[in-house]
């Protein structure tokens, strides 16, 4: 073997063994037939010994955890508030304007038929309603060939889902008057007053 890598090798190890000794905090004894040197097993000990961090620090940790764990469960759940709330809003604001849309109004077209109780004749009707503070308008009977053969002025009044109807007829022959009850703001159903025995039946045109 050469000697000079042979030197090299013990520089080399008694440098390492200098250094080991800076740690252990005395000289190790280097020895030519073992040629690592006399090593403390306390220095391994050191080096392999798990790091334990102090009480205090654990607790902070944990408790940091804690509250980050208690401050997403308090955020989310506040978020879950904000949008039940949020949508109980809209849900109220929904019925409000719901009940606002269907207020009773029997103001439009309207078509139906007049017809004996137990009779299967009928005669066709049509009605129209104005708007306005009184409400006005006209009815037509309809026969054959989409032909008119009784007609007149029609006054309405209404409270709740109870309307009136007053057919007036010409030449000064009395009234018909009707009352009804009205469904959806879409169906009027009427008997006439003192004869119940005729019906009137009236959708409101679409």
């Amino acid at each position: 073997m050469d000697n000079n890598n042979i030197q090299d090798q013990d520089l080399s190890v008694e440098s390492t063994a200098q250094e080991l000794a800076e740690v252990q905090g005395r000289p190790l004894k280097y020895n030519k037939s073992f040629p690592y040197g006399i090593i403390n097993p306390d220095i391994f000990q050191n080096i392999l010994k798990p790091v334990v961090l102090p009480v205090k620090s654990i607790v902070l940790v944990t408790l940091m955890t804690v509250s980050f764990s208690s401050a997403m469960t308090i955020l989310g759940g506040t978020s879950q508030v904000s949008a039940n709330s949020l949508q109980s809003k809209q849900a109220r604001n929904y019925q409000i304007n719901d009940v606002k849309n269907s207020s009773p109004s029997i103001v439009g077209n309207w078509e139906g038929i007049v017809y004996p109780k137990g009779d299967d004749t009928s005669t066709s009707v049509e009605m129209v309603i104005n708007p306005g503070a009184i409400k006005q308008g006209t009815w037509k009977f309809i026969g054959d060939n989409n032909s008119v053969f009784e007609s007149g002025a029609v006054v309405a009044s209404l409270a709740g889902n109870n309307a009136t109807l007053e057919f007036k007829q010409k030449n000064q022959k009395p009234s018909w008057f009707y009352k009804c009850q009205l469904q959806n703001n879409k169906k009027l159903s009427c008997e006439q007053v003192g004869n119940t025995f005729w019906k009137l039946t009236l959708n409101k045109a679409k």
